[in-house]
């Protein structure tokens, strides 16, 4: 097998799919994660190459199906993508209520985490203090960490290398930046945390989640992924997260798991499930896109907490919404060395 062509083959998945920090400087607080302290190096990840090269055989071999079916694209297709992707990311994603967001679907929460895609700030990370999840009878306050998926700005770690380094499980700056906007953000350790990301930013939610940092000091009481594989699945607490996984069977990109051989399904049951449905794109780029956000689409009735007519939202206050980056590691290091 060329391991060349394989890697070809997984950056050009990556490069196509849209949607697809401050730094602490104390050394002691460094060392209370190890799991992000750096990424690793060039020899680390070609041993885990070497190590999963089933799993890049396996991605080869779903991209030359899936790409099969774009014999089938005809230029009018292309074009309704195209006006497609100028419009479903530029509407509100949330029912606007005063300073108020009613979020009520997960695919509203996948158009929130994908807001920043759209607009100049191009922030990847949300978080959003003090929402309220409710079923319209019982009220919780729970703070929201919300991740984009790939993007491959100038600049920004969300790009090819996050979405190799994370679908092996591997450390990565995303994760880095990730955790420490939580870190240095999120000083209310006794509200429970909600993760939430689409594509790279459901993988990279899933391994933040599973940090002994957050786990230690932080209760994550649910992880909803959208549009991404399972990873993690051992570092989780179950005892108190619970973790749902959006998956539309037209998508490859769930299938990119190097822990399950391509399944959805976890070994930790209901408290590590994925709602598979199969929605009506021609392509897996039309269903990775759009499949997820759309508000009248296949995930429209799936609660905020990822079960489906389970009737719990959020409110959202505007006003506590804030975006951070996720910088090359580079430029977070020199601002570092500014202060």
């Amino acid at each position: 097998m060329n391991k060349k062509k394989i890697l070809l083959s997984v950056a050009a998945v990556a490069s196509i799919l849209l949607c697809g920090c401050t730094i602490k400087n104390e050394s002691e607080e460094a060392k209370k994660n190890e799991e992000v302290k750096r990424e690793p190096s060039f020899a680390e990840i070609a041993k885990e190459v070497v190590n999963n090269t089933s799993y890049f055989s396996r991605m080869k071999a779903v991209l030359e199906v899936k790409l099969a079916a774009f014999k089938d694209v005809e230029i009018s297709d292309v074009k309704e993508f195209k006006d497609r992707v100028s419009t479903i990311y530029a509407e509100a994603p949330c029912e606007e209520v005063g300073d108020k967001y009613i979020c009520k679907s997960i695919a509203q929460i996948g158009l929130l985490e994908c807001q920043s895609a759209t607009t100049d700030e191009n922030d990847p990370i949300v978080i959003v203090k003090d929402a309220i999840l409710t079923n319209g009878k019982t009220r919780k306050k729970v703070n929201l960490v919300l991740l984009q998926g790939t993007d491959l700005s100038d600049g920004q770690a969300t790009g090819i290398k996050e979405d190799i380094l994370s679908g092996m499980s591997l450390s990565n700056e995303y994760l880095y930046d990730a955790y420490y906007a939580v870190y240095n953000n999120i000083k209310d350790t006794d509200t429970p945390l909600y993760f939430s990301g689409i594509s790279l930013g459901g993988m990279v939610a899933q391994q933040l989640s599973g940090l002994s940092y957050i786990k230690n000091y932080y209760t994550v009481s649910n992880v909803v992924s959208l549009a991404s594989p399972i990873l993690a699945q051992d570092d989780i607490n179950y005892d108190v997260t619970t973790v749902r996984r959006m998956v539309d069977t037209n998508d490859i990109v769930p299938t990119l798991s190097t822990q399950e051989n391509g399944s959805y399904e976890s070994k930790y049951g209901d408290k590590n499930k994925a709602l598979v449905k199969t929605g009506n794109y021609k392509t897996f780029i039309g269903t990775h896109v759009f499949s997820y956000v759309e508000k009248d689409g296949i995930f429209k009735d799936v609660d905020v907490l990822g079960n489906e007519f389970g009737g719990y939202y959020f409110e959202i206050d505007k006003n506590k919404i804030t975006k951070y980056p996720a910088e090359k590691f580079e430029q977070t290091r020199k601002k570092l060395y500014r202060r």
